[in-house]
């Protein structure tokens, strides 16, 4: 059975949703529907798979998936035993190009981040764990990919510890250059991290530009995909990508960018709004000239 609760979501940017264009509220409030028992198949999906990842021997501590060996030591997450890592990995994968700018925001052992430099990305991995960071760093001399310090050279690696968005809002930090792809694979169960993308929504125009595109796996049934699509900042939208590819349809991987067809109308009404304003003085002066002579 589903069932509709109300949120309010502050509102840091101008809404898509709002009465007219560049319309700010502080708050938005809107009836999401969410399924109760999310929380039943999300952890029954999760030890479904850790089974089965056992049989695959995608469980161990060291393992391969998708051409990539890594060695998760305890405490940092294990992809192997997540079942959308391998589904978004699969679904976004085409989209990384050698010379692309990739950040990888909670990259954990580094599964996405070593794929994306392995495609000849210049790729930086986010992690709030020195643990990760860590066993990103010794999977990536494993799999024979340069670590480095600063900005990154296509099919190199950089690592950089923080939260987001609280990196993003940094002066000169992580956002301070538009990326060509970014990728979020957030945990549907952790309230605070479905709050961090979110909240990281109004970064998009430094974060993305208008040819940056962010790529983030959802959970259906989470609420993530309705409260992203709420909390969109004007001229930006979200496309789904493939609903399953023949995977896990549990999954889906959205995709948010600059919206070119509105910035286009935009752009025109503002031009006839200054023409009409021109053409409007432009008549008053001519009234007023008929009326002196």
């Amino acid at each position: 059975m589903n069932h509709s609760r109300r949120i309010t979501l502050p509102c840091h940017a101008p809404l898509a949703t709002g009465k007219r264009e560049g319309e700010a509220r502080e708050h938005y409030t809107a009836t999401v529907t969410s399924t109760p028992s999310f929380t039943i198949r999300h952890y029954a999906r999760r030890a479904l798979h850790a089974v089965l990842a056992g049989m695959r021997g995608q469980g161990g501590r060291s393992f391969e998936l998708l051409g990539v060996t890594l060695r998760v030591p305890r405490g940092v997450h294990h992809p192997g035993l997540n079942p959308s890592s391998g589904f978004f990995l699969r679904t976004v994968g085409p989209m990384i190009a050698p010379g692309h700018r990739v950040l990888d925001v909670g990259c954990g052992a580094g599964l996405g981040a070593l794929v994306a430099a392995s495609r000849g990305a210049a790729t930086v991995g986010l992690d709030r764990s020195r643990e990760a960071l860590a066993a990103t760093s010794r999977n990536a001399e494993d799999a024979s990919i340069t670590v480095v310090e600063g900005e990154p050279e296509p099919g190199q690696l950089a690592l950089v510890e923080g939260d987001a968005p609280a990196v993003f809002s940094s002066e000169g930090g992580i956002a301070s250059e538009p990326w060509d792809l970014v990728l979020w694979n957030p945990s549907q169960r952790d309230e605070s991290d479905r709050t961090a993308v979110l909240e990281s929504l109004r970064f998009l125009p430094t974060l993305l530009g208008e040819r940056g595109r962010l790529l983030v796996v959802v959970e259906k049934g989470s609420g993530l995909a309705e409260e992203l699509r709420l909390r969109m900042p004007f001229e930006y939208r979200v496309v789904q990508l493939a609903q399953d590819l023949g995977l896990r349809p549990a999954f889906r991987v959205l995709c948010l960018g600059f919206d070119q067809e509105a910035s286009r109308a935009r752009r025109h009404k503002e031009r006839k709004r200054s023409k009409d304003a021109k053409a409007s003085v432009s008549r008053r002066k001519w009234e007023g000239k008929e009326e002196q002579e």
